[in-house]
């Protein structure tokens, strides 16, 4: 496994995420192009895992409450693994029936960084609605606001980082979400107890 980014790699990264983020398409030059910029990418995973812990404890969720707190910390962190690993072993094999995958390690470290913004924009959303003690409608509207803008971002990260076409963008935002919808359902029903975590 490699080493841990440093500290000024972590800000130049996630810069470029932010960048990316605003539409500013020179957030692309921050990102390395080989395979050691590709596995310190996942290593955002342990970096934006506080802030996703805090944002479980914001968002309650029945499923979490009504399980053990073991049962749920297991859960969650195999599903947050799952998270991490599943869409670039898919990408990797979609970069190559969609004549990409030159680009596939730029784009994965990209997609990676990405997550700095979009736990940040997440967590904004969530708190704000403790802080107001929003009615579960309007917060459930505001992460359907958050969410579609984050489909987006991913979007505009396959443009910049791939080149690829409109229809190719949309297929792959659309199946990346898809593939986050099926986590999250096996999620919930190993919570609920139709099947019993390792």
């Amino acid at each position: 496994m490699q080493p841990p980014p440093s500290i000024g790699e972590i800000q130049n990264n996630l810069a470029g995420a932010w960048k990316l983020f605003r539409r500013d398409p020179s957030g692309s030059t921050h990102f390395g192009t080989d395979e050691t910029s590709f596995w310190k990418s996942f290593w955002c995973a342990a970096i934006i895992a506080p802030p996703f812990i805090l944002l479980l404890v914001l968002v309650p969720d029945d499923l979490r409450i009504d399980a053990s707190f073991h049962r749920t910390a297991v859960v969650e962190a195999i599903a947050y693994s799952i998270g991490w690993t599943a869409w670039p072993i898919v990408a990797h094999w979609l970069s190559g029936v969609l004549n990409f995958r030159d680009r596939y390690i730029p784009y994965i470290v990209a997609y990676n960084w990405s997550s700095g913004p979009q736990i940040v924009v997440l967590l904004a959303v969530s708190t704000l609605g403790a802080m107001l003690n929003a009615p579960a409608e309007l917060l459930g509207v505001l992460s359907l606001v958050a969410v579609f803008w984050l489909l987006i971002y991913h979007g505009y990260i396959l443009r910049v980082m791939t080149g690829v076409g409109g229809g190719t963008v949309f297929l792959m935002v659309f199946l990346e979400a898809v593939l986050g919808t099926v986590i999250i359902w096996a999620r919930d029903v190993v919570l609920l107890g139709g099947v019993t975590p390792a």
